[in-house]
């Protein structure tokens, strides 16, 4: 609890830093708008798995999946909407920052490995990528976990700007169900890539693989969850 504590933190007065496109120079290539291209890239990927896997299964879980996806995408949609005046705010964020970049050492929390950082208009990202890294197998994180997280981060920047609790609930859907899609996409590029170089791939139901179900089962209830939270 105390390293989790430090690093929601951490997260929080990193991003209070004033680090921007102009002050550091090679932001500007990496500077993302939130959510609204989101369910496309989630489609593609789908599609990717099922065309280059060839597998019943992964066909199965694709159909399953789609509903999921764009009832996801409205919410994420609803939620720039709703909150329009906090996504005018950018910060930076340090999009490597899950557990196993982060370093506890005497009393201070160190974040390792700066190899993918960014410049976006939603605040809570940093946050929610630790979050999601606490199981990173089964990609689930309770509420109570959650908002504790939540609570950390604000003890730090208690005059954030608005919005901050329901932001993060949005962005941890949308980083759970791009999970739970990318994990199939990963490996399908891994079976496609194997043939192109002359190797038979053996290739293992997707299920056995991505801890599909898992995730899948986890993201209904979040969606259920997220959306009560949003039209409360």
């Amino acid at each position: 609890e105390e390293y989790l504590i430090g690093a929601a933190q951490a997260i929080a007065k990193l991003n209070s830093q004033n680090i921007t496109p102009e002050t550091v120079r090679f932001l500007e290539k990496y500077t993302y708008h939130a959510y609204e291209y989101a369910f496309v890239r989630w489609h593609y990927r789908l599609l990717y798995a099922c065309w280059h896997l060839k597998q019943w299964d992964m066909a199965k879980w694709a159909v399953k999946i789609m509903p999921l996806l764009w009832y996801a995408s409205a919410l994420l949609l609803y939620s720039k909407a709703a909150f329009r005046s906090s996504f005018r705010n950018f910060s930076f964020h340090f999009d490597g920052a899950h557990c196993g970049n982060v370093c506890w050492s005497e009393g201070r929390v160190l974040f390792l490995d700066w190899e993918k950082v960014s410049y976006r208009d939603d605040y809570t990202f940093t946050l929610v990528r630790f979050a999601t890294s606490i199981d990173e197998e089964k990609g689930e994180i309770s509420e109570l976990m959650m908002d504790s997280l939540i609570d950390y981060y604000l003890s730090v920047c208690p005059d954030t700007l608005p919005h901050f609790r329901e932001l993060a609930w949005a962005r941890l859907l949308e980083r759970q169900f791009s999970d739970l899609v990318l994990f199939s996409y990963i490996y399908a590029k891994k079976i496609k890539d194997a043939r192109k170089r002359g190797l038979t791939a053996k290739v293992l139901p997707v299920s056995a693989v991505a801890n599909i179900a898992t995730r899948y089962r986890h993201l209904k209830s979040l969606l259920h969850l997220v959306c009560g939270r949003l039209f409360a």
